[in-house]
């Protein structure tokens, strides 16, 4: 693969890790699997010619990078989704509560 395949294939990585960056951020979580697998397909085709190698471990430590940023977004998710369903249990515990005392 020329050099100019191998640019064309990382343009579209970086692209696509935008992408994922740009959904995590929206909520949007179920589309990252598919275009996680995407992103995958495009490095399963990367020939690196000898004269790319540093580009392929630059565009590597930049998709390192997004994927970090990614688990970073995910885990602070969660753990809003966390505190939600805790504050959900502690009004469940209350309006039960409330409910027994006023039979």
């Amino acid at each position: 693969m020329a050099a100019e395949g191998f640019e064309a294939l990382a343009a579209r990585i970086r692209e696509l890790s935008g992408r994922m960056q740009a959904a995590a951020e929206a909520g949007e979580w179920e589309a990252l699997p598919q275009l996680a697998e995407t992103r995958g397909r495009l490095f399963d085709r990367l020939a690196v010619p000898d004269q790319d190698r540093e580009a392929l471990r630059a565009l590597l430590e930049e998709t390192l990078a997004a994927d970090l940023l990614l688990r970073e977004l995910a885990q602070k998710a969660r753990d809003e989704i966390a505190e939600r369903l805790r504050e959900l249990a502690r009004a469940r515990r209350g309006a039960a509560a409330y409910a027994a005392e006023s039979k």
